[in-house]
């Protein structure tokens, strides 16, 4: 894909997807402002990443490249099967189907750590 917008637009369509807006769904489509996001984060090889409501994965793609593990907690079932697709080849991503309200985060990072 040429770009964010591009790519979004590609998986939107053919997964045929649209925003679920009583999610709060907004999907980025701007490279200027995932690399903003990622630069900020100053994430290194060391990094454990979890990152809520993922969606398409845009910014999870960013993320996998520099992070140690991206866990993703993703609530729209329909999202798990593009985000499987998309990551499968990574060893260090996981994908969590709950609602980031009810998972127990400091049970994630202990497990991740032993």
């Amino acid at each position: 894909m040429n770009n964010i917008y591009d790519e979004t637009r590609f998986l939107m369509k053919k997964y045929n997807i649209t925003a679920n807006k009583s999610l709060g769904q907004n999907f980025l489509i701007d490279d200027d402002t995932v690399e903003d996001i990622v630069n900020a984060s100053e994430i290194t090889k060391n990094d454990l990443v979890i990152e809520i409501g993922p969606g398409l994965g845009t910014l999870t793609k960013e993320l996998l490249e520099r992070a140690y593990k991206v866990i993703a907690i993703e609530l729209d079932t329909r999202m798990l099967q593009i985000l499987n697709d998309r990551f499968f080849i990574y060893n260090n991503f996981e994908v969590i189907n709950e609602d980031v309200l009810k998972v127990d985060l400091k049970k994630i990072i202990r497990t991740r750590e032993e």
